[in-house]
């Protein structure tokens, strides 16, 4: 076990380009996470999600590294299809490149342009997996 630390966690801070979509968001992931909005961030499932408006913001290019994804999120769902058109009906996009190996696993890009990924258990990293069946409870 690790020795206690004086640090401790507060959020993890998304970049965005305006207090639109900054709002669009806020709503999604306070969807997608089951969460809330508070004080113009999301708390879901004991995480708290911060999104800030940078002037220059460039949405990830991928899968080409022209400007790399600085982060992608991992959700866990039972039937990857109507995760996809439940995130859909919020404002997110299938990523038009798809690896065909993954047929299980879709990315998609939320209201901003952050890709993250959809998958079923079979295909969440076996480490992880109770670690996200926990989460789902």
């Amino acid at each position: 076990m690790q020795p206690a630390s004086p640090v401790a966690w507060v959020a993890l801070t998304i970049d965005c380009p305006n207090a639109e979509v900054q709002e669009c968001l806020c709503q999604f992931y306070a969807s997608a996470l089951g969460g809330e909005v508070v004080s113009g961030a999301v708390r879901a499932r004991g995480w708290l999600f911060i999104f800030e408006v940078i002037s220059d913001y460039k949405p990830p290019t991928w899968p080409t590294g022209e400007v790399p994804k600085q982060m992608h999120f991992e959700l866990m769902v039972d039937d990857v299809h109507e995760a996809v058109k439940t995130m859909q009906s919020m404002g997110a996009t299938l990523a038009e490149y798809q690896r065909p190996e993954d047929g299980g696993v879709r990315v998609m890009l939320d209201p901003a342009g952050h890709p993250f990924c959809v998958a079923t258990a079979a295909n969440v990293t076996p480490a992880f997996l109770d670690e996200a069946r926990r989460q789902q409870r």
